[in-house]
């Protein structure tokens, strides 16, 4: 459940693995950026291909990332 978080924060996996442990909400938000990611990687397009939607899921994925940051910056993690 955790590889692309793991993935896009390799310095910082003994922390999420702490904060998953002791905050649902942050869970939710780890899973929310899996499945996104997920999501992401299935529709592969050549670069010159526009995706609303990918746009859109993109600019979400960096939303998370930035939510993920801050909860265990929050946490002192």
């Amino acid at each position: 459940m955790t590889a692309y978080v793991y993935q896009k924060f390799p310095d910082r996996i003994e922390a999420i693995k702490s904060a998953l442990q002791a905050d649902d909400d942050f869970s939710e938000i780890c899973a929310d950026y899996e499945e996104l990611c997920t999501w992401l990687a299935a529709r592969q397009h050549p670069a010159n291909e526009s995706c609303e939607e990918c746009e859109r899921a993109l600019e979400l994925r960096a939303e998370l990332e930035q939510e993920i940051t801050r909860v265990l910056k929050q946490k002192g993690l």
